[in-house]
């Protein structure tokens, strides 16, 4: 098991299966996108930002993502090439208020075609992911447009785990694999 607090993506190890803090994918970092192959479980947002990235297909193994920050716990933004959005095994997202919310917009055209042009990130080949994983969806590409800055940007890709909690988290994760 490799537990990774996440910095930067330029020194993430390229073996996390988990990550712990936000994670942000921008024009300067996708370049390392390849290090979350084998990432299973994210304690932290997760922002795509101004890429080029064609789909999130690097994503194929994360299962869960949990956060207790305030805001997205999603935020795929400006990334005009696009087609497809979707995680193929994402089964479970818990957040501090249950609200689950992603922010979709500026991306391409046809983000959403692959589902009938429904917002939506999960494959629903299970009924009950659907209820796990159901998100409440803001932002143009699914609503109403939300006014994005830098600084909207910058306070979701800080990380937002302390020493402690990371230490905390740590024990809880090897304490729960020992025993599943």
């Amino acid at each position: 098991m490799a537990l990774c607090k996440i910095v930067s993506m330029s020194v993430l190890p390229n073996n996390c299966l988990i990550v712990v803090g936000d994670i942000l994918i921008d024009s300067d970092s996708e370049k390392h996108i390849r290090k979350l192959e084998r990432v299973s479980y994210l304690f932290g947002s997760l922002t795509v930002n101004s890429t080029s990235l064609n789909n999130l297909d690097s994503f194929y193994a994360i299962q869960a993502i949990e956060y207790f920050g305030n805001g997205p716990v999603i935020r795929i933004t400006s990334n005009k090439n696009m087609k497809s959005a979707k995680f193929h095994t994402l089964n479970n997202i818990y957040t501090r208020d249950g609200a689950r919310e992603a922010l979709i917009q500026d991306n391409h055209k046809d983000i959403f075609k692959e589902h009938k042009e429904k917002c939506n990130l999960i494959e629903p080949s299970e009924k009950y992911w659907v209820c796990r994983a159901r998100m409440k969806f803001t932002g143009g590409d699914c609503g109403q447009m939300v006014n994005l800055t830098e600084l909207d940007l910058e306070s979701y890709s800080e990380a937002s785990f302390s020493n402690i909690g990371f230490l905390i988290m740590a024990c809880f994760l090897v304490f729960w694999f020992q025993f599943n």
